[in-house]
């Protein structure tokens, strides 16, 4: 009886060669876009605390906003407000004008607003 000798394991190129091939498309594809860089501005902040007897505080601050997530440094506190979050964790309004930015709230802890320019205060307060 003769006895067959196994035969070497061949390799389909094309096999093997597209999957390659895919993941260098798909590098050369997506190289180009950077991540998203974030919106950075300096900003004037207006912080109200919502326990009573709490000072107000104000001040320059620095605005980032990045696919909808803000972010603002004030007096050395970072607020996050995740866009995932809004209208659950936080409120946020956008107001009209050239001056004014957006105001976050988190009921029972502040409101942070937000303005481009600072604001002149007005009698009886802002």
């Amino acid at each position: 009886m003769s006895r067959r000798k196994p035969s070497k394991p061949t390799l389909c190129w094309p096999l093997v060669l597209k999957p390659v091939a895919g993941l260098g498309l798909a590098l050369a594809v997506l190289a180009p876009w950077a991540p998203s860089q974030a919106d950075s501005a300096p900003a004037y902040c207006v912080l109200r605390w919502a326990k009573r007897g709490q000072p107000l505080e104000e001040g320059p601050c620095q605005w980032s906003q990045r696919q909808g997530n803000a972010s603002i440094l004030f007096k050395n506190q970072r607020f996050d407000f995740p866009a995932a979050e809004e209208g659950t964790t936080f409120t946020r309004t956008n107001r009209p004008g050239n001056e004014a930015g957006p105001v976050f709230s988190r009921p029972g802890k502040y409101t942070l607003s937000v303005y481009w320019r600072r604001p002149a205060k007005e009698s009886g307060g802002w």
